[in-house]
């Protein structure tokens, strides 16, 4: 059930899907390995359908779920607290997404070093602390890092790279605001 709730987010039919997924949870149960990844599923169907309260519900069920199983924290793990943070942001939970964002990141690293996912994080991060709360030296900082990374794994003609250096050239005369 859970397979074909997968292949109908795919097919983009997201309410249908968690129809499936419901299904799937009411057999596993929130206790069985497999209930995190298909609260996770839920969330990202929630979330496709703009249903942002709905869908933090569900990550943070996913999340839940995995530490009542004991599951070791894993990149789906890392996953889940990203699209979590998206979800936050999308609510205007700034604070909340910023910490999220920053857990994903932390896990992130300690499972594969760092990485180019890294890079999303840090560009995520740096946008909600210049957009959202004006905090343009944090935010050059976590952008240049992330300019960094997409350089290093992409090379800088990349559009992920482009467009990090658009934003900080962007931000390089706002107050207190100092680039590298």
């Amino acid at each position: 059930l859970s397979n074909i709730g997968a292949v109908l987010n795919k097919m983009e039919k997201y309410e249908e899907a968690l129809s499936y997924y419901d299904r799937a949870l009411q057999i596993v149960g929130h206790t069985h390995h497999i209930s995190a990844l298909i609260l996770n599923n839920m969330a990202i169907s929630l979330r496709r359908l703009r249903r942002y309260q709905e869908a933090i519900n569900k990550y943070e069920q996913s999340l839940l779920s995995q530490q009542a199983i004991h599951v070791v924290p894993t990149g789906h793990a890392a996953m889940t607290l990203y699209n979590l943070a998206i979800c936050l942001e999308k609510k205007h939970r700034y604070a909340e997404a910023l910490e999220r964002y920053q857990q994903s990141l932390e896990l992130q690293r300690a499972l594969d070093g760092p990485s180019a996912t890294d890079a999303d994080t840090l560009y995520n991060m740096a946008l909600v602390k210049a957009n959202k709360q004006e905090d343009y030296p944090g935010a050059g900082e976590l952008m240049t890092e992330a300019y960094s990374i997409y350089c290093e794994h992409y090379g800088q003609d990349h559009d992920f790279a482009k467009d990090a250096m658009a934003w900080l050239r962007k931000w390089e005369n706002e107050p207190g605001c100092v680039m590298s």
